[in-house]
């Protein structure tokens, strides 16, 4: 099954499935594509809520070329393992992505704004756009009650396991490791821990089981340890009895049932108790010292209650006054600050709003470090700090919302008019260049840094002056 949105001759989007009449569990493939002949911006791309299914990442995004009619398009790809959770007809509901389109301007300039009337601003504008694909429906079909074994727990897919022990031999009291691996094609997570019978042999005692997934192909794959200690009670050959666990197989449409070998250690003699050996203290003879006064310090030492003078300190002096200002003043400066820091702590609002001004400040002078040639980092430096600013002034994620968004949300705060549209100017054109071609001069990248740093200024003042 597939879903496509409609097309154009520059940019379209599609998805699929690689089969639209899975069992219940049955891994599935979702794939979403974006194709594009010309550059595009802020591409932020909403996937499904895949309502009833379990879901698995398979792998990271990536881009490739493909020539469709003789044209080429540069295709942004992604896939999505899913495991239906019923049966009958389920719905993959529509993918979404928002982008911005370069858009070059004939013989205009694209500010009547002074703020903007520079040759960095110019030439172009971004217009926004948004696609979306068709709902797919599935049929997932219900697993076969005939021939189910007694053990089955739903394991969908197809694996093998394998067992090992780490010692071949142990002594009496002792532990070692056993190893329980499952691994294959399916939803890794959701398989269940073997059942081992009771032994007056050795003692059990599990671990947490280790979970690896990885993609092989254009499926999930991977395996499940489970990590159990092995005591042994006595000595001799001992017996870890073989496990299974039985499964259902999409491709054979069967349901299979594997084990594990079974283990043979030896159980060696435990080390006997060494016997604590208690040291009894001697008694020992009182000793006596006498105390004598060898000889005197600088300051002379008292030998005597008589000798010592009663020093009063008075209550209106300076150093009286202080020792009682100071430890005042001291846990006052403390409580002022300890709130201060449970006001940061608690109050991620308030703590991204006063950092706000700093942080973008620190970006910007970053951004002075890359030279002409480094035109793409430059803009995306200064787009991430004007970005990141708002965000954290209006506690929203700001990198990953595009200019007209973030706009909105100016609005919505009641940020002046003059202020939104200045900002949307900046963001839209700081893409635009990453896209034309040539080099920013470096007079050019001092009056945009200076353009950027005025707005971030005028901002601030707007956010303290109308309380926002």
């Amino acid at each position: 099954g597939s879903g496509k949105d409609s097309e154009s001759k520059d940019f379209f989007m599609t998805s699929e499935v690689n089969n639209s009449n899975p069992y219940i569990n049955e891994q599935i493939v979702y794939t979403i594509r974006f194709f594009r002949k010309i550059p595009v911006s802020e591409a932020s791309l909403e996937k499904p809520s895949f309502e009833g299914f379990i879901v698995e990442e398979l792998g990271k995004e990536r881009e490739l070329r493909k020539v469709i009619n003789g044209q080429q398009y540069l295709v942004y790809e992604i896939k999505t393992a899913l495991f239906p959770l019923k049966s009958g007809k389920m719905e993959i509901s529509s993918s979404r992505i928002k982008f911005g389109v370069v858009r070059k301007l004939k013989n205009k300039r694209f500010f009547d704004d002074p703020f903007f009337n520079d040759p960095f601003f110019g030439g172009g504008r971004i217009e926004q756009k948004i696609l979306s694909t068709k709902p797919i429906i599935l049929n997932v079909k219900p697993l076969p009650k005939e021939n189910r074994p007694e053990d089955f727990n739903n394991l969908v897919g197809n694996f093998k396991m394998s067992a090992n022990l780490s010692k071949s031999e142990i002594k009496v009291g002792e532990s070692a490791t056993l190893n329980l691996e499952i691994s294959g094609r399916g939803n890794i997570r959701s398989i269940q821990e073997p059942s081992f019978k009771e032994s007056s042999d050795f003692k059990i005692y599990n671990d947490q089981p280790k979970v690896e997934i990885g993609v092989d192909g254009n499926s999930l794959a991977g395996r499940k340890i489970f990590k159990k200690a092995i005591i042994p009670l006595k000595t001799g050959i001992l017996n870890i009895p073989s496990v299974r666990i039985s499964f259902f197989n999409p491709e054979t449409e069967k349901y299979e049932t594997i084990s594990s070998n079974a283990i043979v250690f030896t159980g060696l003699p435990g080390t006997e108790d060494e016997k604590l050996h208690i040291a009894e203290s001697s008694k020992g003879e009182d000793l006596h010292e006498s105390i004598k006064i060898l000889k005197r310090d600088i300051l002379p030492i008292n030998t005597s209650i008589s000798a010592i003078k009663n020093h009063s300190l008075s209550l209106f002096s300076p150093i009286f006054t202080a020792l009682l200002i100071i430890p005042v003043f001291s846990y006052l400066s403390c409580l002022v600050y300890k709130k201060r820091s449970d006001k940061y702590r608690e109050d991620i609002k308030f703590a991204r709003n006063k950092k706000a001004f700093g942080e973008a400040r620190e970006k910007f002078k970053e951004a002075r470090r890359f030279d002409e040639y480094d035109k793409d980092i430059f803009c995306s430096v200064l787009s991430k700090a004007v970005r990141e600013y708002l965000g954290d002034k209006m506690n929203i994620t700001g990198a990953a919302l595009t200019p007209a968004e973030i706009c909105e949300r100016l609005e919505a705060a009641g940020v002046p008019s003059k202020s939104v549209e200045d900002v949307k100017n900046f963001l839209e054109n700081l893409e635009y260049r990453k896209y034309v071609s040539g080099n920013l001069a470096q007079e050019e990248r001092k009056e945009v840094l200076k353009k950027g740093e005025e707005l971030v200024d005028r901002l601030e003042k707007d956010f303290r002056r109308f309380s926002l």
